[in-house]
């Protein structure tokens, strides 16, 4: 007899496979990601979250693009912002800032 899933379990399933294979290519499997998370007292490495953002999304898995090195591990939120830092550059942001200040 086949179970129904509701439309939450089949996202919730989807996302937790997106999930293991993003950690697994990133080499890191779930007992190191949790373990990573604990050594920061299962908080977020920059804000300080002790959730990952939504219930629909973990804890992110943040890594050096151009060496695919694993700097730790995030909030969502943090994670996105950090990317976009990545891109643009903190000096750009303190530029718009300290003119903005004028």
């Amino acid at each position: 007899q086949r179970v129904l899933l509701t439309e939450e379990q089949r996202h919730m399933a989807l996302v937790l496979k997106w999930r293991r294979k993003s950690w697994r290519r990133h080499g890191i499997d779930v007992t190191e990601a949790t373990a990573a998370l604990a050594a920061h007292d299962g908080k977020c490495e920059i804000c300080k979250a002790d959730a990952p953002a939504t219930r629909t999304q973990d804890w992110c898995v943040d890594h050096d693009h151009s060496t695919l090195r694993v700097r730790g591990i995030l909030c969502h939120g943090c994670n996105m912002k950090l990317g976009w830092v990545d891109r643009v550059g903190l000096a750009a942001i303190d530029n718009y800032l300290a003119k903005s200040n004028d």
